[in-house]
């Protein structure tokens, strides 16, 4: 009797242990499977105020509070650069996405959710709304690489470490700044980015937080960045790119 309670026990064992692992094997087909979440509510409608050279150019997307979408006046190109985390270089569309006669107002709602869950769920109404299809390719671009100049950088450590990174710029008609809060070298090559509608590549091996006030004349920022102890070399690097396979004008009905 003890010998056929230990085959009992032995072959129930391996049965359990089976099951163990036919559940394993599918539990990532059962995730990959399972469709994006989307907002609880959600709103699109035409801008508005409208936007153009003589009225309104003002276009702003945020979470006003958690859960919240907002987006006023916002192209589509804005909408697609923001539910993917991309910059304007990274995005390859049609031209027309970036008309303001095309501009929309969206309202969406999704309880506790984060902003990367949010922008996730903005894709998918994206899809939903617009029949957005892309995909990501990597693309040789040209970049520039900021780098220390030979004497080193000339930058003023950041008055606070508490606070938070801050890049705002300003441009004129005979040049334009940049004002820089407690940021990294990182984070000043990004908003050198901006400025420049090219990737910048932090290559300067410099740590720490720094405050950074930045003008210059028609000549553009290139020069002036040589007042910091760094420079902006040309160059050529893979970029990883939305290229935009099909969108439409108009949304779907709400």
């Amino acid at each position: 009797m003890r010998q056929a309670h230990v085959t009992l026990y032995n072959g129930y064992t391996e049965g359990k242990f089976m099951v163990v692992r036919l559940l394993v094997a599918l539990c990532p087909v059962v995730l990959l499977a399972q469709p994006p979440a989307a907002f609880e509510s959600a709103s699109v409608k035409p801008a508005a105020h409208g936007r153009n050279a003589s009225g309104w150019s003002y276009s702003d997307i945020r979470i006003p509070s958690p859960g919240h979408l907002e987006a006023t006046n916002s192209r589509l190109d804005e909408l697609i650069r923001y539910a993917y985390a991309i910059k304007d270089y990274q995005l390859s569309a049609p031209h027309w996405l970036s008309e303001d006669a095309l501009s929309f107002d969206v309202s969406a709602t999704a309880p506790s959710a984060s902003e990367a869950e949010i922008r996730t769920m903005l894709r998918k109404l994206l899809a939903d709304r617009f029949h957005l299809q892309a995909h990501r390719e990597p693309r040789d671009l040209p970049v520039y690489r900021l780098v220390a100049a030979k004497r080193g950088p000339k930058l003023k450590p950041a008055a606070s470490d508490t606070n938070p990174p801050s890049i705002k710029s300003n441009s004129g008609t005979n040049g334009g700044g940049l004002t820089a809060t407690s940021v990294s070298m990182s984070d000043f090559a990004d908003g050198l980015s901006h400025e420049l509608n090219r990737p910048v590549l932090d290559q300067t091996n410099v740590t720490g937080r720094y405050d950074i006030s930045l003008q210059y004349d028609e000549t553009g920022i290139i020069p002036a960045v040589q007042q910091l102890g760094l420079r902006l070399e040309s160059g050529k690097e893979k970029v990883d790119v939305l290229i935009v396979d099909n969108i439409d004008r108009k949304p779907a009905e709400n």
